[in-house]
């Protein structure tokens, strides 16, 4: 669900020791939900990998794909 107040934070953070990638993500918006939402992922880098990420998508209406992350309270009028 959004609005035209939806605001979406993306960070991407490498670790000093360049092992491990966090994106986290904040979705905030005072008319949907109670307080700002944020999820994280770590990532490791793999031994001997090159230096870029593959983007890949997920499919909401997927089942698997959908129970990974917990949906936020949202305020119901």
């Amino acid at each position: 669900m959004r609005s035209p107040a939806t605001r979406l934070i993306e960070r991407f953070q490498v670790a000093a020791d360049g092992k491990t990638m966090t994106l986290s993500y904040t979705w905030d918006d005072p008319a949907i939900y109670e307080q700002p939402h944020t999820y994280r992922y770590i990532f490791d880098r793999s031994p001997g990998s090159p230096p870029y990420a593959l983007e890949e998508w997920c499919d909401a209406s997927d089942p698997i794909e959908k129970q990974s992350i917990v949906p936020p309270k949202q305020i119901i009028k």
